[in-house]
């Protein structure tokens, strides 16, 4: 899968994080992408900490966070599109 589709996964989460209130800025969100780089896009642990520990800046914001990871990436009535193309190809 070429990177701007994970990219682009990543960027739409940090919109959602922003619309719950979080201080995303454009240079979290770079930071985010380049943490993901050498981690497994398919495995949801690597998505979670390195979002955590790249976007979270307060202690008072890990449940928003907690929350917003869960519906974007755990919500299996709307999945995100990217990764499930992603989970295909790297069981194939």
């Amino acid at each position: 899968m070429p990177e701007a589709g994970l990219t682009g996964v990543l960027v739409r989460f940090c919109r959602e994080l922003r619309r719950s209130g979080l201080a995303v800025g454009t240079g979290d969100v770079l930071t985010y992408c380049v943490a993901m780089t050498p981690l497994d896009a398919t495995d949801l642990m690597d998505l979670y900490w390195a979002g955590r520990a790249t976007l979270v800046t307060r202690r008072d914001d890990i449940p928003v966070y907690d929350e917003v990871f869960r519906r974007f990436f755990l919500d299996t009535a709307n999945p995100v599109p990217e990764l499930v193309t992603i989970t295909a190809r790297t069981a194939a």
